[in-house]
């Protein structure tokens, strides 16, 4: 095959990749888990879990290669006699369980430890690893599986076998919410088979969660006292990083110029496919498709002119994923390349190998049914490598637990292959910003422990940008500040960590700590120079604010409006900057409607009485009364935050009076918690 390399080119990358073949080989990198669990100071933290079954939480960042750390401690593990199962459940999807599988088997075959699915489950023999989806059926299936082990082995006097499960991703699911009413099933059968197991057969199950966005589960933690106890330092674990790793605060390029996107294209978190007949409908569309090529083209970005790899997360209805990809591949034709789309109406074998970009929709929702690692391997092979661009179009099937390459590196890094260079190297996360913030770090795929063959990229929004480091700087302040205390009671926990800038985990997690605090809101009436001196003093932050106006301001649009908002400087929050959705209501929707409802139609960022989010953060009215003209603007807190606000009422002839309150975060089991300082 002719090398669609120069000789300048082919010399430089070979020089990389011989560079990196000895940086990766170094015993700080290759052994880099091995030395890691070897250390005193981590055996020691081990044994302080292990003695009494408290979590250990270990952070590592994305596809840094944590399923390798999860087999390393294991194998260290079962082979210094400190358990004798290690079960490793991963997120729910079938290519994250294939490529744990795949990866685990090999590790185990090394180690000379059984290995198994739990699908395939008959009996359990001490010395093996079992593999599975952390989803109901497969939670059910081991649980059953040990139970009838652990009967076993007492009707036999056996010693009972000593399990540890490892959650791969381990802010998704909580054993100990099992306990409660009305949360998942699999967080059920969870507790079914831990602490059900441990009580009634005096089994010994230890917990390791593993994950780049652990921040949700330190905020549960307070919820299962009873079950864990205190958070001590010694339950955290920082995975070491390999030298050559580029990811968030590591060598990645972040790129904030993604604009807000229209509310008529993408409304909440899908995509309004009624509305998106051609790229140009979209505000980052066409954006996007210019700067995703050009990455190749530029000399400054691929000197080399390698591949390159994209995930795009942007929208997660099918219908819209498929639409976006079409009208992807119009503008590129459009524009003169030559360009395929791999969905449900096509057939990879009518790709032509002059194709030079290839787009793959991956939701579960194609015609060419298989894992992505052999989709992109076999557009690579159609056309014999010369492909200069894949672009992955899915939400969590190419996120979480997914690495977005073909899993061959002999190939990936080899200069005659046609997968050289077929590993992700970008990343657009486009994303309503009410989406989860540990959602949108996992969905960084062009991070990994690569060669710098590549430069490696993520195109997002300004505030996405931000947080995303962020809420690395957060989690690094709340564990060093947890190793200077030493550990954290329930109080302390919540004190720490509701201080994360956005929210993270799942609806279910986050709606857990009304649960877990018993935590009431206080309304306390106050007068207007009460609140502005509150609002002074940085006690409580402002939630909303009322200004009497010009009667113009109603006639403004919105961008003037936001305009006029932003230069009111009392104002704590200013609204173009931080990339707020906004959303301008009249008050042609306020007459006739009872207290309640108008309280809500005041405030709130819902588009209906249904509750069907919008996701406008900035809810702003214009109305007039008494021949003055007003407008309110009401922000979308954070709930766990002191605030400000203003209490709404409609009197019965029509009149609209509004009182300053003041809304303390108040209580947690009776304590007091102060979260002004």
């Amino acid at each position: 095959m002719k090398s669609k390399f120069s000789a300048k080119q082919t010399k430089h990358i070979i020089r990389i990749l011989k560079d990196w073949n000895v940086e990766v080989s170094l015993e700080k990198n290759k052994d880099r888990y091995e030395i890691f669990v070897n250390d005193p100071e981590t055996q020691r933290k081990i044994a302080f879990c292990m003695s009494d079954s408290k979590v250990m939480f270990c952070f590592a960042k994305t596809q840094s290669g944590k399923t390798k750390f999860k087999n390393v401690l294991l194998n260290f593990l079962i082979n210094n006699n400190l358990t004798d199962v290690g079960i490793i459940l991963t997120t729910n999807s079938k290519d994250a369980l294939n490529q744990l599988s795949d990866r685990t088997k090999d590790s185990c075959r090394n180690q000379r430890i059984s290995f198994l699915e739990i699908n395939n489950i008959e009996t359990i023999a001490p010395g093996t690893v079992i593999t599975g989806l952390n989803n109901k059926p497969q939670v059910s299936k081991l649980n059953k599986a040990i139970e009838e082990q652990c009967l076993y082995d007492q009707e036999n006097n056996l010693k009972q076998l000593r399990y540890t499960v490892v959650f791969d991703e381990g802010e998704e699911r909580e054993a100990a919410n099992g306990c409660n009413e009305n949360v998942p099933m699999t967080d059920k059968e969870l507790y079914n088979l831990f602490f059900k197991v441990m009580s009634e057969y005096d089994a010994e199950i230890n917990f390791v969660k593993v994950s780049a966005t652990l921040g949700s589960a330190f905020m549960t933690y307070p919820e299962y006292t009873t079950q864990y106890g205190n958070l001590y330092s010694e339950q955290v674990f920082n995975v070491p990083l390999s030298s050559d790793y580029i990811g968030i605060g590591h060598s990645l390029e972040i790129d904030d110029t993604l604009y807000k996107e229209n509310s008529d294209i993408f409304h909440g978190l899908n995509i309004k496919c009624e509305n998106l007949e051609s790229v140009h409908d979209s505000e980052n569309l066409p954006y996007i498709c210019d700067w995703l090529i050009e990455k190749y083209e530029s000399e400054d970005f691929n000197p080399n002119g390698i591949m390159q790899l994209a995930n795009l997360m942007y929208g997660n209805n099918q219908d819209g994923h498929s639409l976006v990809s079409t009208v992807m591949a119009d503008y590129y034709e459009n524009n003169g390349y030559e360009c395929f789309v791999l969905d449900k109406t096509t057939n990879i074998l009518n790709m032509e190998s002059s194709t030079e970009i290839g787009i793959i929709v991956q939701n579960g929702n194609t015609k060419y049914q298989g894992l992505l690692k052999a989709k992109i391997k076999e557009m690579c092979n159609i056309t014999n490598g010369n492909i200069k661009l894949i672009i992955v179009v899915a939400e969590k099937m190419a996120a979480k637990s997914i690495t977005v390459d073909t899993d061959e590196y002999d190939s990936m890094y080899d200069i005659n292959s046609n997968q050289f260079g077929a590993y992700c190297n970008l990343t657009v996360l486009y994303s309503n910003h009410r989406k989860n913030i540990d959602m949108v770090i996992q969905g960084v795929r062009s991070s990994g422990n690569r060669p710098k063959l590549k430069t490696h990229a993520v195109l997002t929004t300004p505030e996405n940008a931000k947080e995303m480091v962020s809420y690395y700087d957060d989690l690094t302040a709340n564990i060093n500040q947890l190793e200077i205390d030493g550990y954290w009671d329930e109080v302390t926990v919540l004190k720490y960590t509701l201080g994360m800038q956005r929210k993270y985990g799942t609806n279910a997690v986050n709606s857990k700590i009304n649960i877990a605090t018993d935590y009431k809101r206080e309304f306390i009436s106050v007068s207007e120079q009460q609140r502005n001196a509150s609002i002074a003093s940085r006690s409580f932050k402002q939630r909303d604010i009322l200004l009497e106006v010009d009667s113009h301001i109603s006639e403004m649009e919105k961008e003037e409006i936001v305009d006029f908002l932003d230069t009111y400087h009392n104002f704590s929050h200013p609204l173009k900057s931080a990339g707020f959705d906004i959303k301008i209501n009249k008050r042609s929707n306020l007459h006739n409607q009872t207290p309640n409802v108008f309280r809500m139609l005041m405030k709130s960022n819902e588009s209906s009485r249904s509750g069907a989010k919008d996701g406008a953060d900035i809810v702003i009215r214009t109305f007039e009364q008494d021949g003055k003209n007003y407008l309110y603007a009401c922000l979308h807190l954070n709930t766990h935050q002191n605030h400000t606000e203003y209490n709404w009422k409609m009197e019965e002839d029509g009149t609209i009076t509004f009182k300053p309150q003041l809304v303390p975060y108040i209580k947690s089991k009776g304590v007091i918690l102060d979260f002004t300082q």
